[in-house]
């Protein structure tokens, strides 16, 4: 789940927030966004390949980790971030 959840978590996040500046070059964008699946399928074929989890197991973590980033993007990230800044 956290091999594809956190990078993707951390793009969605990145593309949010970043808005101007060399860092909002569509090209940058474009190369985190292919790092995002490369190191979530990397991590998970590797499990495979080691024998630790099946082809099944690895793809429902996928999704898991997939539904956790968007979940917490778009239904948690502002909530919490109001809070924080409340009680900070």
């Amino acid at each position: 789940m956290n091999c594809l959840g956190r990078p993707l978590l951390i793009w969605l996040d990145y593309n949010a927030s970043v808005k101007s500046g060399r860092a909002s070059h569509p090209a940058v964008k474009g190369f985190m966004l292919l790092l995002v699946p490369l190191l979530g399928g990397s991590v998970g074929f590797s499990r495979m390949i080691l024998g630790v989890h099946s082809l099944d197991q690895v793809v429902y973590g996928w999704l898991i980790g997939v539904w956790f980033a968007l979940t917490f993007h778009f239904c948690v990230h502002e909530p919490l971030l109001s809070t924080c800044k409340a009680v900070f």
